[in-house]
């Protein structure tokens, strides 16, 4: 699956907003808290984390995180976003 990544990286110099294009490399588990993650191709920097990733629909399909150094392009699915939304509402 194609993504994009949109985000700051260079927020601190007062730059555009940035966009990377990749694909879904694969899916696995995260080493620090064992949750599904999408790693990805395309780089993720520190100013992407929270930034949205879209298919080629447009659709968002999750959010940007700087994963570890082993896996640096980290996606964390959109209905683990929702879910997380979901139920922190209800408290």
């Amino acid at each position: 699956m194609e993504v994009r990544v949109y985000g700051f990286p260079d927020y601190q110099k007062n730059n555009e907003i940035r966009e990377s294009d990749g694909i879904i490399k694969r899916k696995r588990s995260s080493p620090v808290d064992n949750e599904l993650r999408y790693e990805t191709t395309a780089p993720i920097l520190s100013g992407n984390s929270g930034g949205p990733v879209v298919n080629e629909l447009n659709e968002v399909i999750g959010v940007a995180v700087r994963g570890t150094q082993e896996y640096p392009n980290d996606i964390i699915p959109i209905y683990d976003i929702l879910e997380y939304l979901m139920n922190d509402e209800k408290t």
